[in-house]
């Protein structure tokens, strides 16, 4: 009797440190830059400029892991006039500015989180702003065409944007 509760309390014993394990991570991997992956397609599309269509902001957004990022965002996250309106309670989404249509972004890097949420994060900096923080900024997926890493089942592999919120960038002779 004594030997079998022994093994029994052996036994829930390791299936408590194991769910106490995995709860608290198991030691999971730092995020990746993976902008030059071939199986993200990406390499292209970084480095290239966009204007924006329509006002944007920048905002301090809270990710499901708890870090804080500053994030480059569309008016679906903060203006309550726009069709796409979600309301966001502010412990996950504090608007720092707005911008009026017309800033321009650069699109950097695109980062593999390795965490539960197991997503990518494409990165870009402002470049005609600089009375905020204007780079390592997260940018809201509404600012890119549909395709595989986002919004699926898509079965598009290509990178693009959302034509309605930012334009090619043009420069003036």
């Amino acid at each position: 009797m004594f030997n079998s509760s022994m093994k029994n309390a052996t036994f829930i014993f390791l299936l408590l440190a194991m769910a106490c394990l995995f709860l608290n991570g198991c030691g999971q991997p730092p995020d990746s830059d993976v902008t030059k992956n071939p199986r993200y397609f990406f390499s292209s599309f970084a480095d290239t400029q966009w204007r924006t269509r329509t006002k944007t902001a920048l905002a301090e957004m809270k990710l499901y892991t708890g870090k804080q990022v500053m994030a480059f965002v569309s008016p679906r996250l903060f203006d309550p006039k726009d069709p796409e309106y979600m309301a966001v309670p502010n412990t996950y989404l504090h608007v720092v500015t707005e911008f009026p249509p017309g800033a321009i972004i650069r699109i950097n890097q695109l980062i593999q989180d390795h965490g539960i949420g197991s997503t990518v994060w494409v990165i870009v900096s402002l470049e005609n702003e600089t009375n905020y923080q204007t780079t390592n900024l997260y940018l809201d997926t509404q600012f890119l065409a549909n395709n595989s890493f986002f919004r699926g089942p898509v079965t598009l592999h290509r990178w693009g944007v959302n034509s309605n919120l930012l334009e090619t960038v043009t420069n003036s002779p």
